[in-house]
């Protein structure tokens, strides 16, 4: 419902990261480039490498939506979002509840409060 959402508004054409992710079948989201908008739900072991790397594709004129922790307490997010005039951050009210493709009757909610963080794409002159 939240994908569906946030497609509408801004009509994802990657997922750099997606659910089903093997190593032998995906690349690494991490070390390749971008398509021009996209939905990135990152590994949350991994967000800091992710918000960095959204960041940089959004200097490559891409837009990037992030679905992440709401963990305002990071060095990536105070330098990659909330310094940054091109970022923008939604918190999500409640706990979002993440459902296994492989056994649906798993939804359990995130353990922390989520939000939403989109890097505009950024002209660079």
């Amino acid at each position: 419902m939240l994908y569906s959402e946030l497609d509408k508004e801004f009509h994802f054409v990657f997922d750099p990261c997606p659910i089903d992710w093997e190593h032998d079948t995906h690349p690494d989201g991490l070390s390749i480039d971008w398509k021009d908008s996209n939905f990135v739900n990152p590994p949350y072991s991994q967000t800091s490498k992710w918000i960095e790397k959204a960041y940089e594709e959004s200097r490559k004129e891409r837009l990037s939506v992030m679905l992440i922790n709401a963990c305002t307490d990071t060095k990536a997010f105070h330098e990659f979002v909330y310094k940054n005039p091109h970022a923008e951050y939604r918190f999500i009210k409640g706990r979002i509840k993440f459902t296994c493709p492989q056994r649906p009757e798993c939804n359990q909610a995130n353990m922390k409060a989520s939000m939403i963080v989109i890097f505009h794409p950024v002209v660079v002159v």
